[in-house]
């Protein structure tokens, strides 16, 4: 088939089997496309002899494919594989251009009538009667026709039809459900996702994830750089492995000359044990040679599909290519990262034996053959966020989230104004134009949200105090003497200065609230100051630290939830690590149940843990099993009771006595019928134990509603995106936006106060009051954080 230049690749649109154009062209999971015949011989002959096929290897990639349908036979198999809409289109659009067309309703009459013109609408050729006839419908007698010397004249992208929607006849994907993060037709959005909240045309979304392509481009270029220098390293070690063999071969066969007849059998002994250690070597080489040219088939063959459904495909093409694209990616990101931390070259070596000349007589060996891994480490080209999406796209998985404690008034320093860059240091630079723009969009900043410190007159002074006071204190922390930390801190503190400033723009009000009585109560909040910062990672930990719970005890000592490392962390009244204890489970929330004893929920086992707390450990003492999987957790010390967020079906709060664990309340519905929730993250509970308090993840709204399910209120506010941790003290509400990066003051009865954090702060999660309630302690975590902010912990003094 002939192809325009400019136009579609010529191997976009070839089978890399048949190495002919795509006929039904069938995708696999790993993104690679062969035509059906081709696939289904591929599949007879990789299943042939097994007595039970569960699955078939990718003939690129080798990646394991599982079977469609196991209880089909495997020629069958090729035929349940997903159409690839986006090929399929190209396929037929290109012939359009190059082929003479033929009617494509006389050729379902098997008739064979030259084409004259093209409808849009119908994406059909039409011949001279068949344009009369469709001309003379009243559902089809406004539907563009186009001659085709027009129609070569059109971009490829103007005259591909939507792809058909899998799951009802006649319709096409036009719209896309970010709720569920999938394109859906008219029908699925009146049917499966009506009581989604953010559902927009395809068009819309297309143009937001436009945005994405450059970003997720790039990281596949990396990826595929990546692959392709570990592969190199990989042959390199291979030859110096092949070098060092000749070279012992070489020693031990010179021994052998000298000693040819006596030491024929030590000898042979002592070579097939170099071959064996060779060959497993080897084998381990080989491996991960093909572990990377998968890696570098995979990206390359994202890279393209990237490429071409985004010069060339439809919105929808695009928004599944995105989404396909960005699962594969991460699981190139775990792969890449499982093969770079495993990486080490062997070194051969011949110790001859001490007694070899006054042995001669009785000798058994003539020397050892040892070795020793050094470790290779090939730098990945851009910051890693294997941990992230996790969280963010299944409710199933325990979402990670950081949070932090506060620190005694004698500590603390002057107040600091801290902003912390919140970007990998590869995307740096282009942070730097996006901040120019942004700086144009919106060059007044209001000043009820700066700091004193940020102003224009003290900026200069503040930055030199900042960059020494973080020198002094990373210095006094567990892991930073000695390490580069210190000087990276430096190094980000200068380069986004100037990024906090344009955090700051005005936010929308809350729809819900007058604008004049929102605006004449923001007057009366005052910003918090940030005063004091820790570091949560300590000598002991081999990672980062993702940090989902923290709390203050009653002697104003802090325990920290990390569920990267399943650690409970204990700091003392100066910020001080002084104990821990290893978890048998992934925790996530924390409460303050008395002064030294605190209650942990654990998703996956589906409990909660209490713990005394003593000096420098923890003590577990009872165990309440909550029957789901729970997240949030808040206790109220008058009722004696815990309110526990539960991922079941439906979603719910729940409500369990302390004393005998026993389960008082599941709140789940309204006295309408209508669930509360979509995914309960954080909650929080008055003092007086009748109203709770929740963040849902997924509606991005905060419900307010009494112990016995009567629902108060619900409020999504504009200035205040994705919130998470939430606490509670009197009649305020304090709420962190993870992706408006602030944290919002709101009353008990859902009015919007005001913003009390606007700077310093990137994604914060969980947040958490002092005893007194004059220290606000918040948390950050987003993939694309640098490892000082993620593991740094940051107070604020609210009045």
């Amino acid at each position: 088939m002939d192809r325009t230049p400019g136009q579609v690749s010529e191997d976009f649109l070839t089978c890399s089997q048949c190495h002919d154009d795509f006929n039904d062209p069938r995708g696999l999971p790993c993104l690679h496309a062969f035509c059906k015949s081709c696939i289904s011989d591929h599949i007879t002959k990789a299943t042939k002899g097994q007595r039970a096929p569960k699955g078939f290897e990718c003939p690129i990639c080798k990646r394991y494919v599982d079977a469609p349908d196991p209880h089909q036979p495997p020629t069958a198999w090729a035929g349940l594989l997903p159409v690839s809409h986006l090929l399929t289109s190209l396929m037929d659009s290109v012939r359009l251009r190059n082929d003479v067309s033929k009617c494509d309703p006389c050729f379902r009459r098997k008739d064979k009538v030259i084409a004259a013109k093209w409808c849009k609408e119908c994406a059909e050729a039409l011949c001279e009667q068949c344009v009369s006839f469709h001309r003379s419908l009243k559902y089809s007698q406004n539907h563009t026709l186009m001659e085709f010397e027009e129609l070569r004249q059109q971009p490829i992208k103007n005259t591909l039809p939507r792809p058909p929607c899998p799951e009802h006849e006649n319709t096409t994907l036009g719209f896309f459900c970010e709720d569920h993060q999938k394109v859906c037709c008219s029908s699925c959005v009146t049917v499966d996702h009506r009581k989604c909240s953010h559902v927009t045309t395809s068009v819309d979304a297309a143009a937001k994830y436009r945005n994405e392509v450059d970003v997720l481009t790039e990281k596949l270029r990396h990826q595929n750089g990546w692959s392709g220098r570990i592969m190199e390293n990989r042959q390199h070690s291979l030859k110096l492995l092949d070098d060092a063999e000749s070279q012992l071969k070489s020693q031990i066969l010179g021994i052998r000359a000298q000693f040819d007849d006596l030491l024929r059998t030590q000898e042979k002994k002592m070579l097939e044990e170099l071959k064996m250690l060779k060959s497993k070597e080897k084998q381990r080489y080989e491996r991960e040679i093909t572990k990377c040219e998968e890696m570098v088939s995979t990206t390359g063959n994202a890279l393209n599909i990237l490429k071409n459904s985004t010069q060339h495909g439809t919105d929808s093409d695009i928004l599944m290519s995105v989404n396909s694209v960005k699962k594969e990616a991460k699981n190139c990101d775990r792969h890449l990262s499982e093969i770079s931390r495993s990486l080490t070259d062997i070194l051969l070596l011949f110790t001859p034996d001490r007694q070899l000349s006054q042995v001669m007589g009785t000798l058994k060996e003539i020397g050892k053959i040892s070795f020793s891994h050094t470790h290779v480490h090939v730098q990945p080209p851009y910051n890693l966020s294997v941990q992230n999406s996790i969280m963010e796209s299944d409710p199933e998985m325990e979402r990670f989230t950081p949070e932090s404690p506060s620190l005694h008034e004698k500590d603390k320093p002057k107040s600091i104004k801290l902003p912390i860059d919140e970007t990998p240091r590869s995307s740096r630079m282009s942070q730097v134009s996006q901040t120019s723009r942004r700086s144009r969009r919106s060059p007044q900043i209001n000043s009820t949200r700066q700091s004193p410190l940020m102003t224009s007159s003290r900026h200069s002074s503040n930055i030199s105090s900042t960059r020494q006071h973080s020198s002094s204190f990373l210095n006094d922390t567990p892991r930073s003497k000695g390490s580069k930390t210190s000087e990276l801190f430096h190094q980000t503190v200068v380069a986004i200065e100037d990024e906090s400033h344009h955090r700051s723009g005005d936010r929308l009000l809350s729809p819900m609230t007058p604008m004049g009585r929102s605006s004449q109560r923001k007057s009366e909040i005052s910003p918090a100051a940030l005063e004091f910062f820790f570091k949560a990672r300590t000598a002991q930990d081999r990672e980062n630290c993702i940090l989902t719970g923290a709390t203050y005890l009653g002697d104003g000592r802090i325990v920290l939830v990390d569920q990267m490392l399943r650690k409970l962390k204990l700091f003392d009244q100066n910020y001080h690590w002084v104990g821990e204890k290893v978890l048998p489970g992934r925790p996530y929330d924390i409460v303050n149940v008395t002064d030294n004893e605190i209650a942990v929920t654990f998703p996956r086992e589906k409990r909660i843990q209490v713990f005394a707390v003593r000096q420098t450990d923890f003590l577990p003492t009872f165990t309440i099993a909550t029957g789901a999987k729970c997240w949030g957790l808040a206790y109220n010390a008058i009722h004696k009771r815990f309110a526990v967020c539960c991922y079941t079906q439906p979603p719910c709060v729940k409500i369990f006595s302390r004393s005998d664990g026993r389960e008082i309340k599941s709140l789940t519905r309204d006295r309408t019928g209508v669930e509360l929730f979509f995914f309960p993250d954080y909650v929080a509970m008055d003092s007086a134990g009748r109203n709770v308090f929740v963040t849902d993840k997924y509606k991005k709204s905060v419900i307010g509603l009494t112990v016995d399910g009567e629902k108060r209120w619900e409020v999504s506010i504009h200035g205040l995106t994705n919130p998470r941790g939430i606490c509670i003290v009197g009649t305020k509400i304090y709420v962190a936006g993870c992706r408006s990066h602030n944290v919002m003051l709101l009353t008990t009865d859902g009015e919007q106060l005001g913003e009390v954090i606007v700077e310093g702060i990137s994604f914060p999660n969980k947040i958490c009051l002092s005893p007194r309630a004059d220290r606000l302690l918040v948390t950050q975590f987003q993939g694309t954080l640098i490892d000082i902010e993620r593991n740094t912990v940051k107070i604020y003094r609210v009045d």
